[in-house]
């Protein structure tokens, strides 16, 4: 009997094992073929996902069945093996980058950088571009006459909040515990704690991050996704004291507690989201969809748990209400911040006209043998564009419903404010229209997903990601324009 046929075994992770003939006793045969037999009976009567499953949530099944979770310290010491060297390779990266470039200028003869002097390190060559503003809001607060007409009411509260908060705590350690007596009294620069907290929200943000892909992968994916994320080439921009790192880190929160149905939290979050940067708002809309597929209604107890479950997603758009409240109360107009963005040139257009104009602008001036300062950065940003718009028609068919929306509504929210008024200065249209893009493109977390599923294209990726991160990070430092 043994040597007969062949025996397979059940195994929930590996499916079925076949044994060889004649390597199991006759007995050993008959206890795994009455196991097997249970296990298929078990499979049988297992009653099929309802449409309140975790698995049913996402527009293609997940590769795992149901959300894979881990026990509390099983998962904690996995997220340390797996995001802490990400975390610290990409960290002494930035930390390397910035102490040998003032070296290497020395070395061939190059003057020294023009910084913002606030550490005395370094590190000052951080501080430029936006992180200027940040500083001056957090210092200073809102105002509405700011130099050449520039008003620092288009920067949302939150990331500013967290640091005045930040450098006043760190004040009153400084001065009542270690008795310092410094004669600015905005010490410490508010440089120090504006990277703080964006570094705290990265090193958070990628966390969630790893946590939210491994609720349907395995830990060799999601590691790769967390990777891409850390490396990609404009995400120097979570180290420096600018908001990307706290709008990231509440997104994917938000994400990961709407996942698991954590409906309060996932509105808190959202709310959160909303004060940090204007795509925030967009949130809205999968809270309502993970909701409604979660609800379906049946019955009156049903209809009160969902009415319950919807209550928190009042909260998301409370983020930014509480912002424009604020702005009626000093400055007597609720959209002062998006009226404010015409200092920068942006304006209100359909996604196609952008599109359209962004193409038509910069090759035109090209052909014309009429190039701006600004058409080569509006080419690069084009061309950013092209392979966003190209990566998230790829990956509508493989994230969940709830993420393709997210990246449509970004999408839709990014081209409909381009930056295509006139210049104050030379009167003629700011050719770069879609400026800042490239930068915006971290928040879109689902693309690293979608990448990380492609296993043999990975090394590949984390090589081209990493030149462009050293090109960027290298530029951004001596002064230059990035996104």
């Amino acid at each position: 009997m043994a040597g007969a046929h062949r025996v397979s075994v059940v195994s929930p992770a590996a499916g079925y094992l076949p044994l060889r003939p004649g390597h199991i006793s006759p007995g050993t045969e008959c206890a795994i073929r009455g196991r097997a037999i249970s296990a298929s009976n078990q499979a049988l009567t297992t009653p099929r996902p309802s449409p309140d499953s975790p698995s049913h949530w996402s527009r293609v099944q997940p590769p795992t069945s149901g959300v894979h979770t881990l026990p509390t310290r099983a998962a904690t010491w996995e997220l340390l093996r797996d995001v802490l060297p990400v975390v610290l390779l990409t960290h002494l990266f930035f930390v390397g980058v910035t102490l040998l470039i003032p070296l290497w200028r020395h070395a061939i003869g190059v003057s020294a950088l023009t910084v913002h002097h606030a550490t005395g390190t370094p590190f000052d060559a951080w501080n430029r571009w936006d992180a200027r503003w940040y500083d001056d809001l957090a210092r200073l607060g809102y105002n509405l006459h700011g130099p050449n007409d520039y008003k620092n009411v288009v920067f949302f509260p939150l990331y500013p909040l967290l640091v005045r908060t930040l450098h006043d705590a760190l004040a009153i350690v400084g001065r009542g515990v270690l008795g310092l007596a410094p004669q600015d009294p905005f010490y410490p620069p508010y440089l120090v704690p504006g990277m703080i907290v964006a570094n705290l929200c990265a090193v958070a943000a990628l966390s969630f991050f790893y946590g939210y892909v491994r609720l349907d992968y395995d830990r060799a994916l999601a590691r790769r996704a967390v990777t891409l994320l850390a490396l990609s080439p404009l995400s120097f921009y979570t180290f420096a004291a600018y908001s990307e790192s706290t709008f990231l880190l509440c997104a994917l929160a938000f994400f990961y507690a709407l996942r698991l149905k954590r409906w309060r939290q996932a509105g808190l979050w959202g709310l959160l989201a909303a004060a940090t940067r204007p795509p925030g708002i967009v949130l809205i809309v999968p809270f309502l969809m993970a909701w409604a597929e979660a609800h379906p209604w049946e019955g009156s107890d049903t209809a009160r748990r969902a009415a319950l479950h919807l209550l928190p997603g009042a909260l998301i758009p409370l983020g930014l209400g509480l912002f424009m409240a604020f702005l009626y109360d000093v400055f007597g107009d609720p959209l002062w911040f998006s009226r404010a963005q015409q200092a920068w040139w942006r304006t209100f257009a359909p996604p196609w006209e952008t599109l359209y104009v962004g193409v038509a602008w910069p090759l035109g001036d090209v052909l014309r043998g009429t190039s701006t300062y600004w058409d080569p950065a509006a080419l690069h940003d084009l061309a950013y564009a092209i392979v966003g718009l190209g990566l998230t028609w790829l990956a509508w068919q493989r994230v969940p419903r709830v993420e393709g929306v997210y990246l449509g509504l970004l999408w839709g929210l990014i081209l409909s404010s381009p930056a295509m008024l006139p210049d104050r200065l030379t009167h003629e249209p700011h050719h770069d229209v879609l400026m800042s893009l490239p930068r915006l493109l971290l928040m879109m977390f689902p693309l690293c997903t979608y990448l990380a599923l492609y296993r043999r294209l990975y090394p590949w990726l984390t090589v081209a990601f990493t030149a462009g991160l050293l090109v960027y990070t290298g530029r951004f430092l001596t002064g230059g324009w990035v996104a």
